[in-house]
């Protein structure tokens, strides 16, 4: 049986700043400011997507 990821994607609060800056150190990019869409897959922040039209960042 193949278990499917819970995949959730909603704009970040002041609660994911210490994410971000992780996230942002994993991909050697800038944290990103204003508003931020991030996607976490099974609870686990991967990418931040700024809305303000700066670069994505990942996890690699």
């Amino acid at each position: 049986m193949e278990l499917q990821p819970n995949v959730t994607l909603r704009l970040a609060d002041a609660d994911d700043s210490r994410r971000l800056r992780i996230l942002a150190q994993l991909d050697s990019a800038p944290v990103p400011t204003g508003p931020v869409l991030i996607a976490e897959v099974n609870g686990r922040l991967r990418a931040a997507l700024p809305l303000d039209g700066g670069e994505p960042i990942a996890d690699p």
